[in-house]
């Protein structure tokens, strides 16, 4: 089950999620000033889901242009002017796919027998996915919420490096689905294992990095520094 770390940053695979996660408990306010401090964070958390949309769309098409795979319609950068039905149109085709690849990466009898992807897991899988694997294999996973666009972003940069690496297993769970009490203060968030025990993580992946766009050799630093050895089959 994995040896149990106190505190905020100790993450231990079990039948309940990753565990141990310290969160403060979520407060609901009542009468007119909590109401209107309501509508600020739903009307904030509207705006992280439609920058999460924008992020999506940026690096699908940068991704698309390295494969030589991208329409110049596609790609093109939206203007200043960009009507509000596009932005909305934009967010419901990205909600789509995710709704999509999660149903389908769950549907899914077996694990797959190599890796070198990112492995959507739910929650009743996370136990599986980090302990059902030799004792010499690392697991990264990745708590995420998809309107945060560091996560969208970070999602990207894990899908090369689980290519680049392809004997380190990489998996990405919906950190809400996950722990119930888990708020998106601390995400993006990666954590560490190793034949199914809890080795490190990290909280706030993009401010620990210092750049917005997560360089990949600054995330081969810090999963290195978690514990992490990177390796590959194949010649990196």
């Amino acid at each position: 089950d994995g040896k149990p770390i106190r505190g905020a940053g100790g993450f231990v695979a079990n039948d309940l999620g990753p565990d141990d996660v310290v969160r403060q408990p979520r407060m609901r306010n009542t009468g007119p000033k909590g109401v209107l401090e309501d509508a600020a964070r739903a009307a904030a958390h509207a705006r992280l889901e439609k920058q999460a949309a924008s992020t999506y769309k940026t690096e699908l098409c940068r991704a698309q242009r390295q494969l030589g795979t991208a329409s110049c319609s596609s790609c093109t950068q939206p203007s200043a002017t960009e009507d509000l039905e596009d932005d909305e149109e934009v967010f419901r085709l990205y909600k789509q796919q995710r709704m999509a690849q999660m149903k389908g990466q769950a549907l899914q009898q077996a694990r797959l027998p190599t890796f070198g992807d990112v492995f959507q897991v739910t929650h009743d899988e996370f136990v599986d996915f980090v302990e059902c694997e030799s004792p010499d294999t690392y697991v990264v996973i990745h708590l995420f919420e998809d309107f945060l666009p560091a996560c969208v972003r970070l999602n990207f940069r894990l899908q090369v490096l689980a290519k680049q690496f392809n004997e380190v297993k990489f998996g990405a769970i919906i950190a809400s689905e996950a722990k119930q009490t888990m708020t998106c203060e601390r995400l993006p968030a990666l954590v560490a294992y190793r034949g199914g025990e809890y080795l490190e993580s990290e909280l706030n992946v993009d401010q620990v990095v210092g750049d917005d766009e997560l360089p990949l050799h600054s995330l081969t630093e810090v999963l290195q520094r978690m514990g992490v050895k990177l390796t590959s089959a194949q010649p990196v």
